[in-house]
């Protein structure tokens, strides 16, 4: 708006001064007709004496001088015209390369715009698919939490903490989002006080092109008195223009203060955000890493109780057989007495063999009630790996000792083919466990993959908002030198 009047005045000052012109070659021409009257009514009645002489040379000498005043200032306005009709060409040329330099900036900012909606856009996918991903693994999870009380009381502690901390970041987003509207809203009145004052000065400018209109209405003798006046008037109003100026550029280093106050707390707010953000993912990271590890204790868990019961049943088999075995020997045939001897071994072996059961049992009570203790704690994958290997050459040996117990008793093939079966049971449930460990280990790599992808593209979020705000900031300073160098011409 300021561009548009800046760029009518010359043309208004070149109409005024074309106007000028005519007017003052109608007064030329009026004044000759008139004189030329004169000497027509003279000639056609003359008059005696030297008045009328003196009349005469009087009026020859004032049409002289006219005639040779009024060419002289028709050509100064005629060449004041030129250079004013120059200059309105050279204000329009500089007003539509600007045009074009701020439609290029804004055809650059509306790309930017779209290709930080883009990649916002891809951010939000990847989210929702990262949380289909932890919705299943929760699903997951919720199958083993009947195992994990305890685990789940510290884990419930946990989420408490992480409500707070929510609660609390969401409490302190929503205090800068006002503060930022507020900011917003001072920055939108203090722009309508300088359109205002704008407005202002373009009336005081009329008001003065008026007065000049009037100051110029006449050159009679009898209006210079109107003219004092009106140039008394004149200086008055530049005077108060004047005044208008150095307050309206006084309000403009203020507004400009203020503006860059308000960016700063602007920046000071998005680093604030950005360091919650970047808070709210170690959390995430945090409680991806207990679920992973939750479900490698359910795992190994799961493992360990199979072995152990698995060796249990074999000695209560074992005992069976032999409580079978002796008392088909019972029934069958008489003691003799060569035999007793054998007997009084399988009796022992075979309270030998219950109070192993006993020991076996009273081991997996508190192999459980220690697993119950570690589950509030972080467990080492090695030492796991070590205690199982452990159980499963207890259960190793368990085998063999019952296979030992049970020679006297049951033929070397039987023996055999119940070996190898146990061997090939013992070595499926160890592959399944290393399986089971692999992929767990896969799903590690894919994840922690997941976090390098996330972390790169957060990065360049923060590079694009920095390229944003360094594009704004130098927008609003070239606008603002703009204003500055049509204020002085003004």
């Amino acid at each position: 708006m300021e561009s548009a009047d800046d760029n009518n005045a010359p043309m208004q000052r070149a109409l005024r001064a074309e106007k000028q012109v005519e007017r003052l070659e109608r007064e030329l021409d009026a004044l000759r007709s008139r004189t030329k009257n004169q000497q027509q009514s003279r000639t056609g009645s003359p008059l005696k004496g030297s008045s009328s002489d003196l009349a005469k040379q009087e009026l020859e000498r004032l049409n002289f001088q006219l005639s040779e005043q009024v060419p002289a200032q028709v050509k100064d306005l005629k060449y004041q015209l030129s250079i004013k009709v120059d200059e309105s060409t050279r204000l329009q040329e500089n007003l539509a390369t600007r045009t074009s330099e701020h439609e290029d900036k804004l055809r650059k900012m509306r790309e930017i715009f779209a290709q930080a909606t883009k990649n916002l856009d891809e951010y939000r996918a990847t989210i929702s698919s990262k949380d289909t991903d932890l919705r299943n693994m929760r699903e997951q999870l919720a199958e083993s939490q009947s195992r994990e009380k305890d685990l789940q009381r510290d884990v419930e502690l946990y989420n408490g903490d992480l409500e707070k901390l929510k609660s609390h970041t969401s409490s302190q987003v929503t205090m800068y989002e006002s503060q930022l509207s507020q900011a917003q809203t001072k920055v939108r009145q203090l722009s309508a006080q300088l359109n205002q004052t704008n407005d202002d000065f373009s009336q005081y400018k009329k008001r003065a092109g008026q007065l000049l209109q009037k100051n110029t209405v006449t050159v009679e003798d009898s209006h210079a008195v109107e003219l004092d006046k009106l140039s008394e008037e004149l200086r008055q109003v530049k005077e108060e223009l004047n005044k208008e100026k150095s307050e309206n550029e006084k309000k403009c280093s203020l507004m400009e203060h203020d503006l860059r106050q308000s960016l700063g707390h602007i920046h000071q707010l998005e680093t604030q955000v950005a360091s919650m953000a970047k808070l709210k993912n170690e959390l995430e990271l945090k409680q991806s890493r207990i679920d992973r590890l939750r479900e490698q204790m359910t795992h190994e868990k799961l493992a360990q109780d199979r072995a152990l019961n698995n060796a249990i049943e074999a000695r209560e088999d074992a005992i069976r057989q032999l409580q079978l075995a002796l008392k088909l020997q019972e029934n069958n045939t008489p003691e003799p007495c060569d035999h007793q001897q054998e007997l009084q071994t399988t009796k022992d072996l075979l309270e030998q063999l219950y109070q192993e059961n006993a020991i076996l049992k009273q081991q997996l009570g508190r192999k459980q009630e220690e697993k119950e203790e570690a589950t509030t704690i972080r467990p080492e994958p090695q030492n796991d790996s070590i205690q199982e290997e452990k159980e499963q050459t207890k259960s190793l040996d368990v085998y063999a000792s019952m296979s030992d117990l049970l020679l006297p008793l049951v033929t070397p093939s039987e023996n055999q083919i119940d070996l190898d079966k146990k061997v090939i049971r013992l070595g499926q449930m160890l592959q399944e466990s290393e399986d089971k460990v692999e992929a767990l280990r896969e799903q590690e790599k894919v994840l922690k993959a997941e976090l390098k992808k996330l972390d790169s593209f957060e990065k360049r979020q923060n590079m694009n908002v920095e390229y944003l705000k360094n594009v704004l900031l130098k927008f609003l300073q070239s606008e603002n030198k703009e204003v500055d160098g049509i204020m002085r011409k003004q």
